[in-house]
């Protein structure tokens, strides 16, 4: 078990706001891998921190079978995405651990371009201190997949242009990437 970080790290009072007044958006965080065709890994890396899931994640229409199929924990259909034979898909997870060992509340993650993935999460009081760090050190481990990437925020109307959660994700990296 993680646990709870010091109240004093300066930019969680900020994130806390942003992330508790649940209000039905789901929020995106964009990683952009630079023009390198990462999604595939990006994909994988992020189900390899889901709690096993059974049954089906999600669906998704490939073209070369010209239907529907499932999506179970394990399989990487961002690799047909890649080769042109899958369209953009959605697919959420209910449990993720972060890389840096916090629980996570549901995730979403859509890939649309082989060069860029999105994350998506649903605000509301389950984004404690140490899940919020849990994110950030999900996000970094995605991005850095890449040599070069850059990170969006998108879709919370209390961070219209994305700065409060860029400046504490850079302020959290700055302060050593604490975990608790």
């Amino acid at each position: 078990m993680v646990p709870n970080p010091p109240a004093e790290l300066p930019f969680l009072h900020s994130l806390r706001e942003l992330m508790h007044g649940d209000d039905g958006s789901l929020p995106d965080i964009f990683i952009d891998f630079g023009g390198e065709a990462l999604a595939a890994e990006a994909y994988a890396l992020i189900q390899s921190c889901a709690v096993p899931a059974t049954g089906i994640l999600g669906h998704i229409w490939c073209q070369a079978r010209g239907r529907d199929f499932d999506i179970h924990h394990g399989e990487n259909p961002a690799a047909l995405l890649l080769t042109g034979d899958a369209d953009p898909f959605h697919v959420s997870y209910d449990a993720l651990h972060a890389p840096n060992g916090a629980a996570l509340p549901g995730l979403g993650v859509y890939l649309d371009a082989p060069e860029l993935i999105s994350v998506n999460y649903r605000r509301g009081a389950d984004w404690t201190d140490t899940a919020i760090m849990g994110l950030f050190s999900l996000v970094e481990k995605v991005a850095s997949l890449a040599a070069s990437w850059q990170i969006k925020h998108k879709g919370n109307c209390d961070d219209p242009d994305g700065s409060r959660l860029l400046l504490a994700f850079r302020q959290w990296q700055e302060l050593g990437r604490p975990a608790a």
